[in-house]
């Protein structure tokens, strides 16, 4: 079972604890069913009990779930980053890549996302010829192509996603809308390439290639749902008080009456 369905477990449970209880609190407040409900007292508030606790254990599981859940969601994300091909090198010497971007956002919030470049004039004039061999001429332009692959969100480029290398900054920005709750991963990567004045793009390379971390907030955090499920238990219990006061009070009412018809019964004396 994953964590969602221990949670609609548990919620169930109450339910079903509260079912019990307002059906018998009717009987209780009925003159002609009153009797019937104090003789059966201690199943009632037995039930009730056994399904607070039932549904304690289920939200207990809830959260172990959950947090394994999450702790596995965000190692497959790493793994596959991991596993992602890569090129013999980086060509990010003298790019100097800058991020920012806000730790945690609520569900269906949205964030900025900032990537600042800073090429040194050595990136423009050393920018590597090993992949084509192709020789540079002075009328080529060297541009930077900047792409993010981020699944739990929607993404919309704020500024132009391709630049061409200037000698100061350059600034790549989006804004991620959360759409999926949890830890959510953001993979950046960028390209460079040259290109002559007739179109044709030579000596690609990779000079981009991180990861991001953002939290989503959940629309009903775990934090939320213990406060929750731990009044409607609490209350629960508290309300099965009445009946398990009865119980106890039938109970020994019952025994002293044992106990009178026993000393009756040793009194008497035989013939």
């Amino acid at each position: 079972m994953d964590s969602k369905a221990f949670l609609t477990l548990a919620v169930a449970l109450i339910v079903a604890g509260f079912v019990i209880l307002a059906a018998a609190l009717r009987a209780w407040h009925d003159p002609l069913t009153r009797p019937r409900v104090k003789r059966h007292s201690g199943p009632i508030a037995l039930a009730i009990v056994v399904l607070s606790l039932a549904s304690a254990l289920s939200f207990w599981n809830y959260t172990l779930r959950s947090r394994a859940e999450g702790i596995a969601a965000r190692t497959q994300i790493f793994d596959k980053f991991a596993q992602a091909p890569r090129i013999a090198r980086l060509a990010n010497a003298g790019l100097r890549p800058v991020y920012d971007n806000d730790d945690a956002i609520e569900l269906d919030g949205t964030t900025s996302l900032m990537v600042t470049l800073s090429p040194s004039g050595a990136f423009s004039a050393q920018f590597p010829a090993w992949r084509s061999g192709k020789k540079q001429r002075p009328v080529d332009k060297l541009w930077v192509k900047m792409r993010i692959d981020a699944p739990g969100f929607d993404v919309s480029p704020v500024l132009d996603e391709t630049q061409s290398v200037p000698g100061d900054v350059m600034t790549f920005a989006w804004i991620l809308r959360g759409r999926q709750s949890g830890d959510q991963m953001v993979d950046i990567s960028a390209i460079a390439f040259r290109q002559t004045a007739a179109g044709q793009i030579y000596d690609r390379a990779t000079v981009v290639n991180s990861m991001r971390s953002i939290w989503v907030k959940p629309a009903f955090p775990l934090e939320t749902w213990t406060a929750i499920v731990t009044t409607l238990i609490t209350v629960l219990l508290g309300g099965s008080l009445p009946f398990v006061i009865q119980s106890l009070t039938d109970a020994r009412a019952k025994n002293r009456d044992q106990a009178r018809v026993s000393q009756t019964a040793t009194a008497i004396p035989t013939s």
